[in-house]
């Protein structure tokens, strides 16, 4: 019996140790298998061009048209019949940088009116924001013929010389342009400062007359000489 226990024993022992010698066995040739992720990498592209940005566009407020080949009104507050009559009134006034009324068609009203110049330019406004721009050499050269020729024929409102300063090359209209004690100094003796002035004895439409004959020592600005021997009004 005993020899018999001693034998299950041992076997069992022995057997024991197999088993845990298999195990381990078994451990070591069991293979690793390792996962391997590949990240996926998106081919080369080349850098986003960057976005090509225009210069803003003016403004529409700021934006001005050509009412003739030297003025310009700003587009959107300015009406060209107004900026025309804002050349004619700053030449009239002798360039005055005094606030002066020029005469709108459109509104049927006259409006205060400052211009500057700077030598090159002369810029215009009002308080409602009007802009008028012209250039001074267009000032420069500009003739009393001329402006009479502009005033005989444009709206300039029920009398465009009042408020305007007297200039020696341009009627002298301190006093209203009526006429009355004021002569102008183109012709002798005194002829009246007027929008116009015609020869009594002619067909002209005044509103100013005059008896001649007269002589043309300046420029002959009311056209009372008109056979240019210097005298006007002779019949």
């Amino acid at each position: 019996m005993k020899a018999r226990y001693l034998a299950a024993v041992l076997f069992a022992l022995l057997a024991g140790i197999c088993l845990g010698l298999l195990g381990g066995c078994a451990d070591e040739a069991q293979e690793v298998k390792t996962v391997t992720v590949e990240r996926q990498v998106a081919p080369d592209r080349p850098p986003p061009k960057p976005r090509h940005r225009s210069k803003p566009r003016p403004r529409a407020t700021d934006a001005f048209v050509n009412c003739d080949a030297n003025i310009q009104a700003k587009a959107e507050t300015t009406t060209c019949p107004f900026a025309q009559n804002t050349f004619w009134t700053y030449w009239t006034s002798g360039e005055s940088s005094s606030p002066v009324q020029v005469w709108s068609p459109a509104a049927q009203a006259s409006f205060a009116t400052t211009c500057e110049s700077d030598g090159a330019r002369v810029s215009c406004t009002t308080s409602d924001n009007a802009t008028v721009t012209f250039s001074q050499a267009a000032v420069d050269l500009y003739s009393q013929t001329q402006a009479d020729a502009y005033g005989s024929s444009h709206d300039l409102g029920p009398d465009p010389y009042e408020d305007l300063p007297g200039d020696g090359a341009s009627p002298d209209v301190e006093n209203g342009g009526g006429g009355g004690g004021d002569c102008d100094e183109n012709y002798d003796p005194c002829v009246p400062v007027a929008a116009d002035v015609d020869c009594a004895s002619g067909t002209g439409d005044g509103p100013e007359y005059v008896d001649g004959p007269v002589q043309v020592v300046g420029d002959d600005i009311y056209g009372l000489d008109s056979d240019g021997d210097g005298l006007g009004c002779e019949d």
